[in-house]
């Protein structure tokens, strides 16, 4: 029988311990020559950043493939200290658990994202944040319950509704879309003056909408 998401993880699966479960996945073809990666940071976190792939040029880190390498890595930390969000209040995760040990060969497609979304929308749930940030089109295809989603270029920058799939029913979170910081890195020599810039203000709008959530739900609880 072959090992699928939907079976080795259970509702009662602590989100810490999903990258764990994961390893024993075989519902696609990346089990066969992968990095398991699951999400870390914090499992209470406000925002749930949703990283479309696995920078190439990460490294090994506390015995754990990292999920960005040193460029990438510093352009997101830059970006959330001018947003003035705190990586302490942050979940991290990919659009698939498995990456490619080699990815000029095995590429991640649609159906290795479509394989491993009960895993993201587990994460969600068990993380339950006030937004998701999702970096790039693998993410933004991963964080929707559904088929039906914005493209990157006709949502990037705005905040939209978001179907989650729960563990009973859907339900919606605000996502803000943005570009993949591993791509941008990547190609850091050729993006137009002013483009890391924009990154940042869409981080800022994101920590806007987390400030404006948690005035609400403070302004109902002194009701």
């Amino acid at each position: 029988m072959k090992e699928t998401v939907a079976s080795i993880l259970t509702p009662d699966t602590p989100v810490e311990k999903i990258e764990m479960r994961c390893t024993l996945c075989k519902a696609c073809t990346l089990h066969t020559s992968r990095h398991v990666i699951g999400g870390r940071g914090n499992p209470n976190a406000d925002y749930f950043f949703l990283l479309s792939e696995r920078d190439h040029t990460a490294e090994m880190k506390n015995g754990r493939p990292a999920m960005l390498g040193v460029e990438s890595s510093s352009f997101l930390r830059n970006a959330l200290d001018i947003a003035g969000i705190d990586p302490r209040d942050c979940w991290f995760s990919t659009a698939t658990a498995c990456h490619p040990k080699n990815s000029r060969f095995l590429k991640v497609t649609d159906k290795h994202i479509k394989a491993c979304k009960p895993r993201v929308h587990m994460e969600i749930g068990r993380v339950s944040p006030l937004i998701i940030v999702a970096l790039g089109t693998q993410a933004l295809t991963a964080a929707y319950a559904t088929s039906k989603r914005p493209t990157l270029e006709a949502s990037e920058g705005r905040i939209v509704p978001c179907t989650v799939q729960g563990e009973l029913t859907t339900y919606s979170v605000p996502l803000l879309v943005a570009r993949s910081p591993v791509v941008m890195a990547r190609n850091h020599d050729t993006q137009p003056y002013g483009h890391w810039d924009t990154f940042n203000l869409y981080l800022s709008r994101a920590a806007e909408v987390v400030r404006a959530l948690k005035r609400d739900h403070s302004a109902i609880e002194e009701k």
